[in-house]
């Protein structure tokens, strides 16, 4: 009984995350990513390696530079950017 309802819920789970990632798909055209100085996600930023991955999807990466975690969160807030890491100690 038990893995019959496990099963039923990893089919619905499944369903809705290929949904959701259809309607995101169809939606995402611009990613705007936040990041910091001194950050890990300047390294990616750097090699240029997820804009050249991205493109071939359709999706164009936009970089936004915070001077810090607050403003970087607030950023998050009010829609300015979808993606962000905080939490890094500046050197």
């Amino acid at each position: 009984m038990r893995t019959v309802i496990l099963r039923r819920s990893l089919v619905a789970l499944f369903a809705a995350a290929v949904a959701l990632g259809a309607v995101t798909q169809a939606q995402a055209e611009d990613l705007r990513i936040g990041y910091q100085k001194y950050g890990t996600l300047v390294l990616l930023k750097a090699k240029g390696s997820l804009e050249k991955r991205l493109a071939e999807q359709g999706v164009k990466v936009q970089w936004t530079e915070f001077p810090g975690g607050p403003q970087l969160l607030e950023g998050l807030n009010v829609g300015s950017i979808d993606f962000g890491v905080t939490g890094e100690t500046p050197p």
